[in-house]
């Protein structure tokens, strides 16, 4: 792993015998709207205005991740508390993030979302288009951190017009997250940036 921090947010960490191309049920195209469910919670799969954005709810104790991406990722914790571990060039980082924190992973940076409280989470990436690697080393603690019983599984959202030609309530309340998610994600992206460059 001490090769691998060196290679942190360039291409090379591809190379690493670390690393494994995730399988194709990850990297294939998400279908939108839908939700992904398994043992650890649910992942909202929507597209807002032309952006792809998740929506996850995790339990307290699980993990996710333990993957790449070559693009840059963004996260909003709407409510709860995650640890976000990265590799770095000094070995493995551990921030917590609480309610209404932006969290931005640079690309090439093996990451793990440890919810340490139940949580909600919003995540996007840029630019667009997902395609993950495996990090092995984080990858295997992610799946000990949950005892599957079956398989996860996807549930499509089907919009059923009621006999008057209107909106069904399912779409209603897809219009109705979808927004209060795009201001959430809008003010906690403003807050983010503002609470980061105050920092320094």
């Amino acid at each position: 792993m001490t090769d691998d921090c060196n290679r942190v947010e360039k291409r090379s960490l591809l190379e690493s015998s670390n690393v494994t191309p995730a399988p194709p049920s990850v990297n294939r195209p998400i279908p939108v709207p839908s939700v992904y469910l398994d043992e650890r919670g649910e992942i909202h799969n929507l597209q807002v205005g032309g952006l792809r954005i998740n929506l996850l709810s995790s339990k307290k104790g699980v993990m996710r991740s333990g993957d790449i991406h070559q693009n840059t990722q963004h996260d909003f914790v709407v409510k709860g508390k995650v640890e976000v571990w990265k590799l770095t060039a000094n070995g493995t980082q551990k921030t917590i993030y609480h309610s209404y924190d932006y969290v931005r992973i640079e690309p090439f940076v093996p990451h793990i979302f440890h919810f340490l409280e139940d949580t909600i989470m919003a995540e996007w990436w840029e630019p667009q288009g997902f395609y993950a690697w495996f990090y092995e080393p984080y990858r295997k603690l992610v799946q000990h951190s949950f005892q599957r019983t079956c398989p996860g599984r996807f549930q499509l959202w089907k919009a059923d017009s009621d006999d008057e030609g209107g909106c069904s309530s399912s779409t209603a309340s897809i219009g109705i997250i979808s927004l209060a998610l795009a201001a959430g994600v809008t003010i906690g992206y403003v807050l983010g940036r503002h609470n980061s460059s105050s920092r320094y």
